[in-house]
């Protein structure tokens, strides 16, 4: 990953660590990463840099067994889709506008 000089606030949204991309915005990208990957992947990365251009945020989450929780066991469709829809509730709750950004194995779920 190279350096960046996009805010990055990190969070614990119901127990799972996630990055909120980019200055306030009432518009977002949820960005699900793909396998053996993480929340502040290369490819989160460029799409924080490309979103936070046009006045938008990014927000990414480690999935189970992934990133900051590599330790918590295998990575399930269920508890992954799970997840998922807390870091939509959380959005939904903050947001007037969002969108899904999702690579790989994050598309799928």
């Amino acid at each position: 990953m190279h350096d960046t000089d996009i805010l990055q606030t990190q969070l614990c949204i119901d127990g799972i660590p996630s990055v909120l991309w980019g200055n306030p915005s009432d518009q977002l990208y949820l960005a699900v990463h793909g396998n053996l990957s993480h929340k502040q992947d290369e490819v989160i990365l460029l799409l924080a840099e490309q979103a936070a251009g046009v006045g938008h945020q990014v927000l990414s989450f480690d999935l189970p067994g992934h990133g900051e929780r590599a330790g918590d066991g295998f990575c399930s469709v269920r508890q992954s889709v799970d997840d998922l829809r807390t870091i939509l509730a959380y959005a939904k709750q903050r947001y007037r506008v969002i969108n899904l950004f999702a690579c790989s194995m994050g598309a799928y779920f």
